[in-house]
C-alpha cells in the first residue's frame, strides 16, 4: 500500500512538475514573440520616420532602403519604390508627391502631392508592414473658422458662416475658440453699438473655466456658448525651418509698384515692401523677414513668412477653388477700408455717380434676393429675372430690368476713375471692374473659356452670365451658394481667400472678408502687435469695423503648402510569422 502510494503520488508530482515546464516555455515563448513583435513596430515607426526625413530634404527622392538595421534593435527595415509603373510589386512604395494628378499604384490611385509608402520590418522569424499615406503641405488641424490660443476682442459688425467647399456650398457650423485656459473673465468679448450686430453659426467656446469667460454684449446670435471646453490644438508648423530648407530657391523679380506674379517657387530676405498686388499663380514664396503688401495677395500656392506679414486684402470679388496659404512666424494684420463711405463722399458732390450709386446697390439687393427665392433651375435660364438684372447691372445684347439702365457698374467705375487720383480711389475703380467682370457679358464663343478660366481660379469674368444662358445648375449652384453666405453689399470691402495662421497675433478691421479660416497659435518668443490703443499679445485676436469670416472647410483640410512638410495619415499596420 505505501508502494502504491508513492508511486502515484510521485506520477502526479510528475505531472505537475511536467505541466509546470510547458506553461514556463510557452510564458517564455509568448514573452520573446512580444519582444520581437515590439521590434517590428519600432522597426516600421522607424522605416516611416526615415522616409519622412528624406522627403523634407528632397521631395523627389526615391532611393529607399534596403534591410535597413536600426541601433539596439535587431532586425531591419525595407522600403522600395517603384520607379518604372506597371506591373507592380504588392510591397512596393509609390511617390507622387511633386505630381499634379493622381497615379496608379499597387493598391489603387495615389493622390497628387501624396506618397504610399510600404515599410516591411523583418526580426527574428517575424515580418511586419505598414501602410501610410505622406501628404504633402502643412495640415493644420482646426474644427474652428477661427482658433485662438490667446484671447479674442470682437468689435462692430461681426459675420461668422461656414460652408463645405467652394463646390459644395452646403451650410456648416462656423466656430471661434479661445484655448487659452487662465481662469479670467473676458476671454472672448464682444461689443458695438445698437445698430450693429454679431452672427456667429457656429459655438463660441472657451478653455477657461471661469462663468464669464465669454461676454458677448448688444445684439449677437450664435450656436451656442460654452466654457472649459478643449478642442484639437492645431498642429504647429516649422516656419522658420521651412523658409531656411528653401534658401537656395532664386529670388523672385519683384514689380515694386504693380502687380508681381509667381509661377515657381522663390525665395527672399526681407523686409521686402510692395505698392502693388502680389499673386501666387501656382507658386510658392518664402521670405526670411517682414512682408508688407499694400495691395493684394492673391491666387493659389503657399507663402510663408519668418517675420510679420500686413497687407489690405484681395480685391477679388468671388473666386473658384483658389486659395493662398499664409503661414506667418510673426504678427499678421489686415487692413481693409470702407469703400462705400468713400463712394457716398464722392455721390455729395457729383449728382449722376450718386444715381449710378444708388441704382447699383439697388441691384445687388434685388440680385441678392433673387438668390434666395427659388432653386437654381428656377433661377439659371436666359431671360429671367436674375438675368434682367444682370445686364442692369453689367450689360449685355438684351434689355435690362424694366426701369434701369444697362452697364450700370461699368457707369459707376467710369466716374469714380475721374475723382481726384488717390490710392483708395485706384482700388475702388479696381473693385468695381472686379464686380462688373463677374456680371458682365459673355460671347458664346467665349463660354468654354470662360468656364475654363472660372474653373482654374484664375478669371471669374463673365461667369454669371455663363452659368445663366447655359442654365449650369452645377457652377450655378456654386456661385449661389458662396455669394448668398458672402453677400454683396460690401461693395469697396477687402477680401481674403484662403488659411492664415501665425504664431503671432492676428488683426482684420475696415471691412475685411475672408473666404477660408484664421488658426491663431501664439509663441512666446514673437513681438505682441499694437492696434490703436491696444496691444496684442502672441496669440490674440482683434476683428473690429466689420469683418466677416465664411469658413470653408474644404479649404482648411487641403494642403495648399509644398512638399517642405509632410504630414503622415496611418492606412495601416500588420504583422505576418
Amino acid at each position: 500500500m505505501a508502494l502504491v502510494v508513492v508511486l502515484v503520488t510521485a506520477l502526479v508530482l510528475f505531472s505537475m512538475a511536467k505541466s509546470l515546464v510547458i506553461l514556463s516555455h510557452g510564458e517564455a515563448f509568448r514573452t520573446l514573440r512580444y519582444y520581437h513583435e515590439t521590434n517590428v513596430h519600432y522597426l516600421l515607426e522607424a522605416g516611416v520616420a526615415d522616409v519622412r526625413a528624406n522627403l523634407l530634404l528632397q521631395p523627389d527622392w526615391k532611393v529607399g532602403f534596403d534591410h535597413q538595421p536600426l541601433t539596439n534593435v535587431p532586425g531591419s527595415y525595407t522600403v522600395v519604390f517603384n520607379t518604372t509603373g506597371a506591373p507592380f510589386h504588392p510591397d512596393e512604395s509609390v511617390s507622387n508627391l511633386q505630381g499634379t494628378s493622381a497615379v496608379p499604384g499597387p493598391r489603387g490611385d495615389v493622390p497628387a502631392g501624396c506618397v504610399d509608402l510600404l515599410v516591411v520590418a523583418r526580426s527574428r522569424g517575424l515580418e511586419g508592414r505598414a501602410q501610410v499615406l505622406l501628404r504633402r503641405g502643412v495640415e493644420v488641424a482646426s474644427n474652428d473658422s477661427l482658433h485662438a490660443s490667446g484671447k479674442i476682442k470682437m468689435t462692430g459688425n461681426v459675420t461668422v458662416a461656414g460652408i463645405k467647399s467652394a463646390e459644395d456650398p452646403e451650410p456648416v457650423p462656423a466656430g471661434i475658440h479661445s484655448a487659452r485656459s487662465v481662469d479670467a473673465a473676458d476671454q472672448i468679448t464682444w461689443t458695438g453699438s445698437a445698430a450693429e450686430t454679431a452672427s456667429i453659426s457656429g459655438r463660441v467656446t472657451s478653455a477657461s473655466l471661469n462663468p464669464a469667460a465669454i461676454s458677448l454684449s448688444g445684439t449677437h446670435t450664435t450656436g451656442g456658448i460654452g466654457v472649459g471646453v478643449s478642442t484639437t490644438a492645431p498642429s504647429r508648423p516649422d516656419i522658420v525651418g521651412t523658409v531656411a530648407s528653401q534658401s537656395s530657391l532664386p529670388p523672385p523679380a519683384w514689380n515694386v509698384t504693380g502687380i508681381t506674379v509667381l509661377n515657381e517657387d522663390h525665395y527672399a530676405t526681407g523686409p521686402i515692401s510692395l505698392q502693388g498686388d502680389l499673386q501666387l499663380d501656382g507658386g510658392n514664396l518664402y521670405i526670411d523677414g517682414d512682408l508688407e503688401v499694400n495691395g493684394s495677395i492673391s491666387g493659389a500656392g503657399s507663402l510663408y513668412v519668418t517675420g510679420k506679414t500686413s497687407f489690405k486684402g484681395d480685391s477679388q470679388v468671388l473666386s473658384n477653388t483658389s486659395g493662398v496659404a499664409l503661414f506667418s512666424q510673426g504678427s499678421v494684420r489686415l487692413e481693409g477700408l470702407d469703400g462705400l463711405e468713400y463712394l457716398q463722399a464722392l455721390a455729395a458732390g457729383d449728382p449722376l455717380l450718386a444715381a449710378d450709386l444708388a441704382d447699383v446697390r439697388t441691384l445687388l439687393d434685388d440680385f441678392q434676393h433673387t438668390l434666395q427665392s427659388g432653386t437654381p433651375a428656377d433661377l439659371l435660364f436666359e431671360g429671367s429675372h436674375l438675368d434682367q438684372v444682370r445686364r442692369a447691372l453689367a450689360g449685355g445684347t438684351q434689355s435690362p430690368l424694366t426701369g434701369f439702365q444697362s452697364d450700370t457698374l461699368g457707369r459707376l467705375r467710369d466716374r469714380v476713375a475721374a475723382a481726384p487720383a488717390s490710392s483708395t480711389r485706384d482700388f475702388m475703380v479696381e473693385r468695381v471692374s472686379a464686380m462688373r467682370d463677374l456680371f458682365g457679358h459673355c460671347w458664346a464663343t467665349e463660354q468654354d473659356q470662360v468656364l475654363a478660366d472660372w474653373l482654374a481660379g484664375s478669371s471669374t469674368r463673365g461667369i454669371w452670365d455663363v452659368a445663366i444662358d447655359l442654365s449650369n445648375l452645377e457652377i450655378g449652384e456654386q456661385l449661389i451658394g458662396q455669394q448668398s453666405r458672402m453677400g454683396f453689399d460690401r461693395l469697396g470691402s477687402s477680401s481674403f481667400h484662403g488659411i492664415i495662421y501665425t504664431n503671432g497675433a492676428f488683426s482684420a478691421a475696415h471691412h475685411i472678408d475672408i473666404f477660408g479660416a484664421v488658426i491663431v497659435d501664439g509663441k512666446a518668443d514673437q513681438e505682441g502687435l499694437t492696434v490703436g490703443a491696444q496691444t496684442l499679445e502672441p496669440g490674440d485676436v482683434n476683428l473690429e469695423n466689420g469683418v466677416d469670416l465664411l469658413f470653408n472647410q474644404d479649404l482648411l483640410s487641403k494642403s495648399l503648402a509644398p512638399p517642405g512638410n509632410v504630414g503622415v495619415t496611418s492606412l495601416g499596420l500588420w504583422l505576418e510569422p
